[in-house]
């Protein structure tokens, strides 16, 4: 649960070394947000879900992502590959709905995490003008293969667009994926990253630690245990890589299907 919950993690990464963005607000209530208080530029999002984010940019509100009110106020259906910009009440309306709304019942910790509303720094790319979304699978505390993700890079199809690598900066060939023109390059910082990754996941079998690579250094976003919420046939359309990556998560036998049963063990 602190794992998945966007602000609980802050502490548990700070603790280990691993330091994210500011912030400004945290708020657990449907209540008229201080955005007087709020930098022009910063993120609103919830603590207990996933693309809930709304980005203001110079005092302007832009929203990813799928919403809907149930009849209160503008429903929006919007894909995450689509920058739409909102209304200051629009983006409120959204908040409020956040507060109110329980995440994806099949992935059980979001319903323990509080409800929270915070407001965070917009963090600046080290390198390029796009901050790019490292997202690097850890086993054991061993990151095993690393994925980058954009707005831009979903926004270049309709096909699904990735991007993965090893430890080494060498692209793994995916089947059935589009294959980026111009791949991202090799991080001056990456060793860093990975080291930050790996603090972060000591003691877990598995967790997907995404980090920005910041003017102020590496940087967490979120982890994961439920990279896309766990449906069959991902992170990838590649079967072959899809089933590598399994293949690296070891798990202990004590906490098998059937091991608390009358035939477990």
């Amino acid at each position: 649960v602190t794992l998945q919950d966007k602000y609980a993690v802050k502490a548990y990464a700070r603790a280990r070394g691993v330091a994210s963005a500011e912030v400004f607000f945290v708020g657990d209530r449907p209540a008229p947000l201080p955005f007087g208080r709020f930098p022009r530029t910063c993120y609103i999002k919830a603590s207990h879900g996933w693309n809930w984010n709304i980005s203001c940019e110079d005092g302007r509100f832009y929203f990813y992502g799928t919403a809907q009110f149930g009849g209160r106020g503008e429903a929006l259906f919007v894909s995450d590959a689509v920058k739409r910009e909102v209304s200051r009440e629009l983006a409120q309306a959204l908040a409020d709905t956040w507060l109110e709304t329980a995440y994806s019942p099949q992935e059980w910790a979001y319903s323990r995490i509080p409800r929270r509303i915070i407001v965070e720094e917009a963090l600046e790319p080290l390198e390029g003008d796009e901050l790019l979304d490292y997202r690097l699978y850890t086993f054991g505390g061993r990151v095993k293969a690393i994925e980058v993700d954009s707005p831009s890079f979903r926004a270049l199809g309709a096909e699904r667009t990735v991007f993965f690598a090893d430890t080494a900066w060498s692209e793994i060939s995916l089947t059935n994926e589009v294959k980026l023109a111009n791949p991202p390059a090799k991080p001056p910082n990456l060793t860093e990253m990975i080291r930050a990754a790996e603090r972060l996941g000591q003691g877990l079998d598995f967790v997907r630690v995404d980090l920005y690579n910041t003017t102020k250094g590496p940087m967490l976003g979120e982890m994961t245990l439920y990279p896309e919420g766990g449906v069959p046939g991902t992170p990838t359309y590649c079967p072959k890589f899809n089933r590598w990556l399994g293949a690296q998560w070891v798990l202990d036998r004590r906490y098998a299907v059937g091991a608390f049963g009358p035939r477990g063990g």
